[in-house]
C-alpha cells in the first residue's frame, strides 16, 4: 500500500489557505477512509456482482466491492457482448519515476515488467473510437478458460481552475 500521510494541517484564524494545505487534508483523509474500509470491512465483493453467461453475453448484476487498496467500487447491472485486449497504463513520460512505473504494475497482471494477457469487457452498444481495433465478440469458446476480474484503474486528475461562484 502507498505511504499513508500521518499528519494533517491545523488552521488558525486569519490564515490564508493555500492549495498545498487544502491538498494536505485530502492526502490525509482519503487514505484513512480507504484504510478503514480495507482493514475494518475487508476487501472483495461486499454484495451483488454476480456473473451470468447467457450464450453470447456476460451479465454482471449490480453490486459493491472494496479493492485491495480500499477503494469502493459501485456498479449497476451491465451486459457485455465484446472484448478487446487490455493494456495497463504504465507511466512512460520522461519524468515518470521508476517507483511510479513499478506501482502501476499490478502484480497479478504482470510477470516482472511483462504484462500477462488481459481483456477488457465492453458493454452492449459500445462504439470503438476511430482508429481503434475492432473488438471481438464473446463466445462460449472465448469465455471457457477465462476469469472475470474487477480492476480499478486509478488516475489523478488535476483541477485546472477553481471558480468561487
Amino acid at each position: 500500500m502507498m505511504g499513508i500521510q500521518t499528519f494533517y494541517p491545523v488552521f488558525e484564524d486569519g490564515q490564508v489557505l493555500t492549495s498545498r494545505r487544502l491538498n494536505d487534508i485530502v492526502d490525509y483523509l482519503e487514505p484513512q477512509t480507504r484504510l478503514s474500509r480495507s482493514q475494518l470491512v475487508g476487501i472483495g465483493i461486499v454484495c451483488g456482482l454476480r456473473i451470468d453467461w447467457r450464450g453470447d453475453r456476460l451479465h454482471v448484476s449490480k453490486g459493491v466491492a472494496v479493492t485491495s487498496e480500499g477503494y469502493l467500487i459501485v456498479e449497476g447491472d451491465v451486459s457485455y457482448d465484446r472484448v478487446r485486449t487490455y493494456r495497463v497504463p504504465v507511466p512512460s513520460a520522461p519524468d515518470a519515476t521508476s517507483e511510479e512505473q513499478a506501482a502501476a504494475r499490478y502484480p497479478y497482471l504482470f510477470d516482472g515488467s511483462t504484462q500477462r494477457e488481459a481483456f477488457e469487457l465492453l458493454p452492449v452498444g459500445f462504439d470503438s473510437a476511430p482508429g481503434e481495433a475492432q473488438p471481438v465478440a464473446l463466445s462460449d469458446a472465448f469465455v471457457a478458460d477465462k476469469a472475470v476480474v474487477l480492476f480499478l484503474e486509478r488516475n489523478r486528475e488535476s483541477l485546472k481552475t477553481c471558480d468561487v461562484n
